[in-house]
């Protein structure tokens, strides 16, 4: 799993073909070439990219699917940097 945004992951992408790489956060995968779409990983490359409004209800829909007795959902949103 990569952390650092886009650097980080293409990092790994650059590093290998066979292990699978899980990025965190990077702002546009299908631009930056990690994915061939937002519903489709590449080879060994999936992961996160930043919440954008209009996939909020896509988000509910998986949700749904995984825990079709749902009735609540909270977002939990870490702003700012994280000291060990």
């Amino acid at each position: 799993m990569t952390f650092g945004g886009t650097l980080a992951a293409l990092a790994a992408q650059r590093a290998t073909t066979t292990i699978p790489i899980v990025f965190h956060v990077v702002g546009d995968p299908v631009a930056d070439g990690f994915v061939a779409s937002l519903a489709q990983p590449l080879d060994n490359v999936t992961g996160f990219s930043n919440l954008q409004p209009e996939l909020v209800g896509r988000l509910f829909e998986l949700l749904r699917q995984a825990v079709p007795g749902v009735s609540r959902v909270a977002f939990l949103l870490a702003v700012g940097r994280l000291t060990w």
